[in-house]
């Protein structure tokens, strides 16, 4: 099943999954000890197996798809991407939350976080 969390004012203060995914909520192992944010370089292989972003066309839109990494606790590390530039994705904002083993942990569709779960 899959919960619907507004992040309308979150997403530019986003620091990690479990400030939207319930089942990070309150683990201390997951605290996160390191976190950055960079342009994606994401090779055209690899776009087409992020969930939401291979839906977006590669050729526009892989200069305008920002990646932030955060490291848990736990030597886990989560990665989100998202889309920002509106020629992409109308405005809104799109992407993906992926853990370490590239599993899907939460989609971002039209600024609103849907967590797998």
């Amino acid at each position: 099943m899959k919960k619907l969390f507004s992040v309308l004012l979150l997403l530019p203060l986003i620091t990690f999954a479990s400030e939207f995914c319930d089942k990070y909520n309150d683990r201390p192992e997951y605290d996160i000890i390191h976190s950055s944010k960079k342009q994606a370089k994401i090779s055209e292989a690899k776009w087409k197996t992020i969930p939401v972003l291979k839906d977006m066309e590669y050729e526009h839109c892989r200069d305008a798809i920002t990646e932030r990494t955060y490291d848990a606790s736990n030597g886990e590390r989560f990665y989100i991407y998202t889309s920002h530039e509106d020629v992409c994705d109308g405005g809104n904002t799109y992407g993906a939350v992926l853990n370490s083993k590239w599993k899907l942990e939460a989609e971002i569709k039209d600024g609103d976080i849907y967590c797998i779960d």
